[in-house]
């Protein structure tokens, strides 16, 4: 016989949802930085750059509706849902730290601030990639 569920306690921090929005098109996937031998510098592809500017862009766009204009300041959850239309699709470990990446100092302050991650992959004729973040309680 299991225990009748507690209820919480009112001055315990409930999860809420801050902003949740969809980037269409085939997950990406962080790339490390490449490096140049002829002028022996290091950069991050054009591809990367582009990745992260949309998962950013779609961010401020949803952001904006709700009035958020400043990053959050507080403790984060971060789910993301990656939808694939191939049979081989990116590690989901780097298409989370690519959304991270990109949404650093844009949705939140500094990226410490993440303290819970949910993330899955799954196959889907319509690939795209679903990105929620919570705060609060941060209990996705």
């Amino acid at each position: 016989m299991t225990a009748p569920a507690r209820p919480r306690p009112a001055t315990e921090a409930q999860p809420v949802l801050v902003v949740a929005f969809t980037v269409d098109g085939e997950p990406q996937a962080w790339q490390r930085v490449r490096y140049n031998p002829r002028s022996g510098r290091m950069f991050n592809s054009d591809a990367l750059k582009a990745a992260e500017a949309a998962v950013a862009w779609e961010y401020k766009r949803v952001a904006a509706i709700h009035g958020l204009d400043l990053p959050y300041a507080g403790e984060v959850a971060l789910i993301v849902r990656a939808y694939s239309a191939k049979t081989r699709a990116p590690d989901l470990d780097n298409v989370v730290k690519l959304v991270s990446d990109a949404l650093n100092k844009v949705a939140w302050v500094d990226d410490h601030q993440v303290k819970r991650i949910l993330a899955t992959m799954a196959t889907d004729p319509t690939p795209r990639t679903v990105v929620e973040i919570i705060t609060e309680g941060v209990t996705p």
